[in-house]
C-alpha cells in the first residue's frame, strides 16, 4: 500500500512537472515570438537567390560576409552592437582605401577584423532562430510550428520565417556567412513548413490584388518562397535531392505570384531560381526554357544583373552538349556581370566569382 502511495505521488509529481514544463515552454515561445515581429514592408530578394535585401538598407553596399550587419541595421538600427559594427566596417573601408601594398597585413587591419568577428559571433543568429534550431535538432516540428503560429499577424509570421531561414542557412559557422550544405538538415524541415504556410496564406489573399495590405502580404510570401528556392541549393556543397522538390515548388509558386503582381525584375529572378533547380536534377530542356524566359523578361526591362545571372546558368545547360555555345554564353554572362560589378544589391561579385571558378 505504501508503494502504491509513493507511486501515486510520483505520478502526481510527474504530471505537475509536465504542466510546469508546458507552461514554461509556452512562455518561452511567446517571448521569442514577440522578438520576431519585424516591420518589413517591401522585402526584396536578389538575383541568384542566396542573398536578400530590403529597401531600407538599399543605400548600403552589402556583401554576403556582412550579413549580420545587414540584418541588424534593418531590425535593430539603433542598438549599441549595430552602431559599433557599422563604425568598425566604416573604419575598415577607410583603411582599405588607403594606397599601399600589404594593407591587410598591418596590425591595425587585423585588429579591426578581430573586433568585427567578435561582435558578429555574438550576433550570428537571433534568439528566435537559435530556439528554432534547437527544436529542429530535436526533431520537434510541433514546437517549431507553435512558435511561428504564436507570433501573431500573417505579415509578422512571414517575416519571422524569412529571417529565421536566412539565419539557419548561414549558421554552419562559415566566416564568410555563405550558405552551406551542412545546414540542409535544418533548412529542409524549416523550408517544408514555411512552404506549407505560404500555401495557406496565398489562398486567403487570392482575390486581394487591389488591396494594399493584400499586395504587401503577397510580396512577402513571394520573397519567402524565393529564399526557400535559394537556400535549398547552398552556396557551398551539394544540394540534397530530397530538398530540390521543395525548392522547385517554391520557385513555381513564386512565379505565379510575381506574374499576378506584375513584378518583372522579381519574376525574372524567380525563373532563374526554377531554372537552377531544374538544372540540378538534370532537366536540361526545362532549365533552358526557364532561363531563356528569365533572360527575355530581364531584357524587356533592361535589367542587366538578372540577364547576367540567367545567361550564366543557361551556359551550364549546354556545357556537355554544345561546349562552344556554352563558352559563348559564359563569356556574355561575364561581360554583363562586369558592367554592373559594383551592384552589391544584385551580388555581382558573387556571380563573377562563380563564373571565374567555372571557367577554370
Amino acid at each position: 500500500m505504501a508503494d502504491e502511495t509513493r507511486k501515486s505521488q510520483r505520478r502526481g509529481q510527474r504530471s505537475k512537472d509536465q504542466r510546469v514544463g508546458k507552461a514554461a515552454r509556452k512562455l518561452l515561445i511567446a517571448s521569442l515570438a514577440a522578438s520576431a515581429s519585424v516591420p518589413l514592408t517591401d522585402w526584396e530578394v536578389l538575383a541568384h537567390g542566396n542573398r536578400s535585401s530590403h529597401r531600407a538598407a538599399a543605400f548600403r553596399d552589402w556583401t554576403h560576409d556582412q550579413y549580420p550587419l545587414m540584418r541588424e541595421e534593418i531590425l535593430r538600427p539603433n542598438e549599441k552592437e549595430t552602431l559599433k559594427l557599422r563604425e568598425l566596417y566604416n573604419a575598415l573601408d577607410q583603411l582599405e582605401k588607403k594606397k599601399g601594398v600589404g594593407i591587410r597585413e598591418t596590425t591595425e587591419y587585423r585588429q579591426l577584423r578581430e573586433q568585427i568577428r567578435s561582435i558578429e559571433g555574438s550576433l550570428r543568429v537571433q534568439p528566435l532562430s537559435s530556439q528554432i534550431m534547437q527544436f529542429l535538432q530535436q526533431g520537434d516540428k510541433a514546437a517549431v510550428l507553435a512558435t511561428f503560429k504564436g507570433i501573431g499577424p500573417t505579415d509578422d509570421i512571414l517575416d519571422a520565417y524569412t529571417w529565421t531561414l536566412m539565419d539557419v542557412a548561414r549558421a554552419a559557422g562559415r566566416p564568410d556567412f555563405k550558405s552551406s550544405s551542412e545546414a540542409l538538415p535544418m533548412v529542409g524541415p524549416l523550408s517544408d513548413q514555411a512552404l506549407q504556410y505560404v500555401s495557406e496564406v496565398t489562398k486567403t489573399f487570392e482575390a486581394r490584388e487591389a488591396d494594399p495590405e493584400g499586395i504587401a502580404t503577397l510580396v512577402k510570401a513571394a520573397s519567402l518562397l524565393h529564399n526557400i528556392a535559394s537556400f535549398t541549393i547552398p552556396d557551398i556543397g551539394d544540394p540534397e535531392r530530397s530538398l530540390l522538390d521543395t525548392g522547385r515548388k517554391a520557385a513555381q509558386m513564386e512565379i505565379v505570384i510575381r506574374e499576378r503582381l506584375a513584378q518583372p525584375v522579381q519574376l525574372a529572378r524567380a525563373w532563374i531560381a526554377l531554372g537552377r533547380h531544374q538544372l540540378a536534377i538534370g532537366k536540361l530542356e526545362q532549365a533552358r526554357h526557364s532561363l531563356t524566359t528569365s533572360a527575355k523578361i530581364a531584357g524587356q526591362v533592361n535589367h542587366t544583373p538578372s540577364l547576367a545571372w540567367a545567361t550564366a546558368f543557361l551556359a551550364e545547360t549546354y556545357a556537355s552538349e554544345d561546349p562552344a555555345r556554352a563558352r559563348t554564353l559564359h563569356k556574355d554572362a561575364r561581360a554583363r556581370a562586369e558592367l554592373t560589378r559594383n551592384s552589391q544589391i544584385d551580388d555581382m561579385e558573387w556571380l563573377i566569382e562563380y563564373l571565374d571558378r567555372e571557367s577554370r
